[in-house]
């Protein structure tokens, strides 16, 4: 499953019989969202996920979590009057078991730059990794302290008398 909303191959397609998309598939030039396959592939940024690809997926990652948790499924979950028995599953991984800590690394490298070399839409902004832009504030937080706004600070002080 691609991760854009139209596979650029189905984009391609459209194109290839001089039709629009159905629905926006990506950006154009003027950073507009477009159905039309020529603006999309020449600018290579389609939509993420969304539509009947994400209903997909949240229903396959649903029916996983009901199946593996024996639990209620989202459908019977919003039948009841208060949420129970919600399904949920998690993943417990020790990576260290597969003794190749170097190959990790360098795989989850390769994601992070590819991430990296994303063409952003704004000239001068940067693409992040999730989670990236946190690090970056917690790390800046505890050489520097937290930034708070005076007005924030003066309440802060009244409320301590």
């Amino acid at each position: 499953m691609a991760m854009s909303q139209f596979a650029f191959g189905k984009i391609n397609e459209y194109k290839l019989k001089g039709e629009k998309l159905p629905y926006h598939g990506g950006w154009d030039d003027n950073n507009e969202l477009s159905n039309d396959p020529e603006k999309i592939l020449l600018n290579e940024r389609g939509l993420p996920i969304g539509y009947w690809k994400g209903s997909a997926l949240s229903m396959i990652l649903d029916m996983l979590a009901t199946l593996l948790a024996a639990g209620d499924s989202t459908y019977k979950i919003g039948l009841k009057g208060y949420e129970t028995g919600i399904s949920q599953v998690y993943l417990c991984i020790y990576p260290e078991i597969f003794k190749d800590n170097a190959l990790q690394e360098k795989l989850i490298n390769e994601i992070i730059d590819y991430a990296h070399d994303v063409e952003p839409m704004h000239p001068g902004d940067k693409t992040y990794y999730p989670g990236e832009r946190t690090l970056q504030t917690r790390a800046k937080n505890l050489k520097m302290g937290i930034t708070v706004s005076e007005e924030v600070w003066q309440q802060v002080m009244e409320l301590l008398g």
